[in-house]
């Protein structure tokens, strides 16, 4: 009988152990699984609050700006930065001289907040394009108030040179040299009226886009300086160079160059015989070494005047278009420019 008693005492112990550990088990799981309903509904929650702050952002979309070319397009960026977003018409490596727009182009100008465009006659296509759009939106001529350079047609050496101050001849027909953005203290104009324009059309971010022209105008000034110091030291008989036409004016002023070409401010102008005659003489008269050809124009005349002359070709300039492969911003454009004619003039 006594030791029945104690396997039914010991049944019993074991069942209540038994029994707490059920319940002890079930505890645990209740509470992993409620802990589990909880991290859920946090992400959930989580998920909820940053799917309404996208909402929210998107809100405020970026301003849409619309540029006539490359070089005003990276400009453009340089100062929105994330607050635009930039359709840009005659793309990089591409001519704006004999550019033909699509219909994507006019649908994009349609829908903009904002178009930014060198003016000058640089964008003779434009007119007709805006017409088309039915834009009437605000626009900016990115060259106003520069110190422009008055260009003579009728005169044939298409010669860029320094001592023009006034730019202000009495020739047969005179235009102003688009081409003002070779020039870095132009280029400083540009980017404070890009800046000015996107204040306009979006106040709400001014001091984001005063910082960025402080920034980028800052490399811009150092590089200026640096590219003045180089050729300062270069003797004045040897700073000449040919290109094929004549987009270099600015950059000539600047620093005191002398860059004769072939052909007019346009690359849709022809050299005529008389042209390649005469730049070949000046080549063996003045001794010049350095000839250029350009990223957009045709190769074929440059390379007629290399094989007639002492002079030889020392690469391709990147002119009315930025570069994919050689400059893809406009600093680089600068930089590259600059160094492959700082080379060229001081080699032996």
């Amino acid at each position: 009988m006594h030791d029945l008693a104690y396997r039914y005492n010991a049944g019993s112990f074991l069942m209540v152990v038994d029994m707490f550990l059920i319940f002890k088990f079930a505890c645990f799981g209740l509470i992993i699984r409620c802990s589990l309903m909880f991290f859920l509904g946090f992400m959930s929650v989580t998920a909820l609050a940053d799917t309404n702050s996208g909402v929210e952002q998107s809100s405020a979309p970026a301003l849409k700006v619309v540029t006539t070319f490359s070089i005003l397009a990276d400009m453009v960026q340089q100062i929105g930065g994330e607050y635009v977003s930039v359709h840009n018409l005659v793309d990089w490596d591409e001519d704006a001289h004999v550019f033909q727009p699509s219909p994507d182009d006019v649908k994009k100008i349609a829908d903009a907040n904002l178009l930014i465009l060198n003016g000058l006659g640089f964008e003779g296509w434009l007119a007709r394009l805006l017409s088309a759009a039915e834009y009437t939106g605000p626009s900016v001529e990115a060259t106003k108030g520069i110190d422009l350079i008055r260009m003579d047609l009728g005169h044939d050496d298409h010669d860029a040179h320094k001592d023009e101050n006034d730019h202000d001849h009495k020739h047969k027909a005179s235009v102003y040299d688009p081409h003002a953005w070779h020039s870095l203290k132009a280029a400083l104009v540009y980017l404070d009226n890009i800046s000015q324009a996107l204040i306009k059309v979006d106040p709400n971010n001014t001091d984001y886009y005063s910082g960025n022209l402080r920034s980028y105008s800052e490399k811009l000034k150092s590089l200026d300086d640096t590219i003045a110091s180089k050729i300062s030291g270069i003797a004045e008989e040897k700073r000449r160079i040919v290109v094929p036409h004549n987009a270099f004016a600015y950059l000539a002023r600047d620093y005191g160059l002398h860059i004769h070409s072939l052909q007019g401010v346009s690359t849709d102008s022809e050299a005529s015989a008389a042209d390649l005659a005469k730049i070949v003489r000046l080549i063996r008269t003045l001794k010049v070494k350095a000839i250029f050809t350009e990223t957009i124009s045709d190769k074929r005349l440059i390379r007629v005047v290399e094989s007639e002359t002492d002079a030889t070709i020392e690469g391709a300039l990147v002119s009315g278009a930025l570069s994919r492969e050689l400059a893809p911003g406009y600093l680089e454009m600068m930089e590259y420019n600059s160094g492959l004619i700082i080379g060229a003039l001081t080699k032996n």
